[in-house]
């Protein structure tokens, strides 16, 4: 018998009600998932959306923003390198800044 863990649960849970072709597909979209046109807070979405069928890819909070990062543009990778960032949260809010200064400069 399988012990009960929210992973057995999870994994489960996906195998019965998402077909593996679906899976592959969504992780498949994670893996090429980049900012492109979208504003850093739609990126985020995405990201944590799609990342929910890559957990490998995002397994420790290091991975997770590193991946993160690797999607922003690189103007905002750019900007993003010098700054200690600790956890995702921190990756996200500083994007969100960097993005908000680099559009009022553009405006300016």
């Amino acid at each position: 018998m399988v012990p009960r863990t929210w992973e057995n649960f999870i994994r489960e849970f996906k195998n019965k009600f998402i077909p593996p072709i679906v899976q592959e597909r969504r992780e498949a979209a994670f893996i090429h998932c980049r900012q492109g046109l979208q504003s850093v807070a739609e990126y985020e979405t995405q990201f944590t959306k799609l990342s929910r069928y890559a957990p490998m890819f995002v397994g420790t909070e290091q991975l997770r923003i590193r991946r993160f990062i690797q999607g922003l543009n690189v103007e905002l990778q750019e900007s993003l390198v010098a700054l200690p960032i600790e956890t995702y949260g921190d990756a996200v809010e500083k994007a969100l800044r960097v993005e908000g200064a680099k559009a009022l400069v553009k405006n300016f």
